[in-house]
C-alpha cells in the first residue's frame, strides 16, 4: 500500500525535471545542455526540410507571417534521456478567412473504438497501434500560409518568411488537414466512414 506523503519524492522529482525542460529558444541555447537542445533542433529542421515543409520566400507585401516557437521536452525512458524539440506555428495570431477558413476536424468516436477492441478481443486478433512522428507535416495546405523563420535558423533577414506547403503543430487548421488526408486514404483502401 501506498503510505501518505510517499509521493513527495515523485513530485519533487518531476519538478525538477521540468524546471530543467526550457520554455524558450533562449533558455535552451542558454542552458548546461545547449548542445543537445540544438541537437534535437536540428534533427527537427531536417525532418521539415525532407518533408518540404516549406519554401523560403521574399514576404509578399501587406502579408502578416504566424510566429513560430519551440517546444521542448526530455524523455527518460530507459535512463538516457532523449532530448526532443518542435518547431510549431504561434495559430493563436493567425487570422479567420485570411489564415485560415476552417478549422473543425472530426474526433473518433468512444463507441468506435470501444466496438473495435470488443471485435478484437472476441476474435481474439492482435491489435498494434501506431505514432505517427510527423503527422501534421502530411498534408498540404490549401491556403496561402507564411510563417516567421524558426528563432535560431533565420536566412536571409527578416523580410524572409517560410511559405508553407504542408501544416505544422500549432496552426488551427492543421488537425483538418490531417483528417482529411487520413480519410482519403482509408476510403482508398475501401474503408468508409461511419
Amino acid at each position: 500500500p501506498v503510505s501518505k506523503g510517499s509521493w513527495q519524492p515523485y513530485a519533487a522529482a518531476a519538478a525538477s525535471e521540468s524546471a530543467k525542460t526550457p520554455q524558450t529558444y533562449e533558455q535552451a541555447i542558454s542552458s548546461p545542455q545547449a548542445e543537445w537542445w540544438k541537437q534535437a533542433m536540428d534533427k527537427e529542421m531536417s525532418s521539415l526540410a525532407e518533408h518540404g515543409a516549406w519554401t523560403l520566400e521574399r514576404t509578399p507585401s501587406g502579408v502578416v507571417s504566424v510566429g513560430t516557437g519551440w517546444i521542448f521536452a526530455v524523455n527518460q525512458q530507459g535512463g538516457e534521456p532523449r532530448y526532443k524539440a518542435r518547431l510549431v506555428a504561434q495559430g493563436y495570431t493567425q487570422r479567420a478567412h485570411i489564415d485560415y477558413e476552417e478549422a473543425f476536424a472530426p474526433v473518433h468516436k468512444h463507441t468506435t473504438l470501444r466496438l473495435l477492441l470488443a471485435m478484437v478481443a472476441e476474435k481474439d486478433m492482435e491489435l498494434h497501434s501506431l505514432d505517427i512522428k510527423t503527422a501534421f507535416l502530411n498534408r498540404d495546405l490549401k491556403e496561402d500560409v507564411w510563417v516567421q523563420q524558426p528563432p535560431g535558423y533565420s536566412e536571409g533577414g527578416r523580410q524572409f518568411s517560410c511559405k508553407l506547403h504542408e501544416a505544422l503543430y500549432g496552426l488551427k487548421q492543421a488537425p483538418r488537414a490531417w483528417h482529411t488526408k487520413l480519410n482519403e486514404k482509408l476510403q482508398n483502401m475501401g474503408f468508409s466512414a461511419s
